[in-house]
């Protein structure tokens, strides 16, 4: 427990919880994104240039449900191996809810 933090264990407790905000950003892990991206508006992304070993990824969604509302790409240079860029992307038809 941390001062501040309440504890839940589930994403309905999570959701209660959270109240009614504008706005609630998940940050991972592959479990959660993948039960929440259903009810997701909005994705926050960031693409790196590149391929990585991994045993746990951003689930599939359908592109032509998500429009892209900002991009800002980084070359790589001596800070970052690799080029990546951040993503807004809004969802087409919002989830009621």
């Amino acid at each position: 427990d941390a001062p501040g933090a309440t504890v839940v264990h589930t994403i309905q407790e999570a959701l209660a919880a959270a109240g009614d905000v504008q706005e609630i950003v998940i940050g991972g892990g592959g479990m959660l994104y993948e039960a929440l991206l259903p009810q997701a508006n909005r994705l926050y992304l960031t693409l790196v240039d590149g391929t990585f070993p991994g045993d746990t990824f951003f689930p599939a969604y359908d592109p032509a449900q998500w429009q892209e509302t900002f991009r800002q790409t980084h070359e790589a240079d001596e800070r970052h191996a690799y080029r990546f860029s951040w993503l807004i992307l809004a969802r087409q038809n919002p989830p009621n809810g």
